[in-house]
C-alpha cells in the first residue's frame, strides 16, 4: 500500500511543474522542502502548499517563512495540504498554532485498471468524446467551470494553457467532454506520469446531475488510461463523488487534510 501511496502523491505533484508551470498567471515554487504555487487568481487551491517536508526543529520557523511568502506576493487565505508524505508528523499542529483552520479531509483512492472492466452505455444519449480542437476545449471548459464553481479568471488560464499546448499525444493529459443533444455536459481531465493515470476535474453541469452521466465520463477515462497499458489509476475524491468512485472499484489508500491559511 505504501508504494501505492507514494505513486498518488508523486502523480499529483508532478501536475505542478509539469502543467501549472505553463498556467497563465501562476507561479510553481519548488523548494528543497516544500512545493507549491502562487497566482494572481482569487481561488485558493491555486495558492498552496502541496507538500512539505521539514526538519522537527526548523518546522515552525519554515511555515512562517512560507506564509509571509504567499502573504507578500499572492493573496491570502492559502491553502496547505497535509499528506502522508509530509513531515514532521505534528505538522497539522504546528499549523493550527500558525491560525491555520482544518477546512476538510479528503481521501486518496486507487483502482487497479487490470480489473477493471466496466464499459460505457452505448445507447445512452450522453455521447463523450476526447477533445482535439479548439471548439471541443471551449466546450469542455463549461462544465469545469459551472461544476466547480471556477472563476472566470482560473477558467481563462486553463483554456489559454491547453490551447498553446496543443491536443497532440505526446501531452501529458488527455481532456474528455460529453454532450447530451449538443449540450455540453460534463467533463474529465486524464493526467498519466509516472506509469500511473490521475483522474481529474470530473464535473457535471448541476441540471444533468443523477442521471450517471459522471459515472459515465469517468468510465471513458478510465477505458483511455487502459488502452494507453497503464495499470494504476489515482484521484481524490470529493465528497459528491466518493459513491460513484467506489461503485467504480476504486478503494482508499490515504488521507489527505486541507488547511485554510489565517485571513
Amino acid at each position: 500500500m505504501d508504494e501505492i501511496v507514494n505513486s498518488l502523491l508523486s502523480t499529483m505533484n508532478a501536475q505542478l511543474p509539469l502543467m501549472y508551470s505553463s498556467m497563465p498567471g501562476i507561479q510553481v515554487i519548488e523548494e528543497s522542502d516544500w512545493l507549491g504555487m502562487l497566482s494572481s487568481h482569487p481561488d485558493v487551491f491555486y495558492n498552496a502548499v502541496y507538500e512539505s517536508r521539514f526538519s522537527q526543529n526548523n518546522a515552525p520557523n519554515k511555515v512562517d517563512e512560507v506564509v509571509s511568502l504567499f502573504s507578500t506576493r499572492s493573496q491570502l487565505p492559502m491553502v496547505w495540504f497535509v499528506t502522508p508524505a509530509c513531515r514532521p508528523k505534528n505538522l497539522s499542529e504546528i499549523l493550527e498554532t500558525k491560525g491555520f483552520k482544518h477546512a476538510f479531509k479528503s481521501p486518496g483512492m486507487f483502482l487497479q485498471l487490470e480489473e477493471f472492466y466496466q464499459k460505457s452505455k452505448l445507447d445512452s444519449p450522453h455521447k463523450i468524446i476526447q477533445v482535439s480542437t479548439v471548439e471541443q476545449l471551449s466546450q469542455w471548459i463549461i462544465p469545469g467551470k459551472e461544476g466547480f464553481s471556477i472563476s472566470d479568471s482560473v477558467i481563462k488560464a486553463y483554456f489559454d494553457l491547453f490551447k498553446s499546448k496543443g491536443f497532440e499525444s505526446q501531452t501529458p493529459w488527455k481532456l474528455f467532454v460529453g454532450r447530451v443533444d449538443g449540450i455540453p455536459t460534463t467533463c474529465v481531465r486524464l493526467f498519466c506520469t509516472n506509469d500511473v493515470a490521475g483522474i481529474y476535474h470530473v464535473a457535471t453541469i448541476p441540471p444533468a446531475r443523477g442521471k450517471g452521466y459522471g459515472t459515465e465520463i469517468t468510465i471513458a477515462a478510465l477505458e483511455a488510461a487502459k488502452n494507453l497499458g497503464y495499470k494504476l489509476a489515482i484521484l481524490a475524491s470529493s465528497p459528491a463523488g466518493y459513491n460513484v468512485y467506489y461503485r467504480l472499484g476504486f478503494r482508499d489508500c490515504c488521507f489527505c487534510d486541507a488547511y485554510i491559511g489565517p485571513q
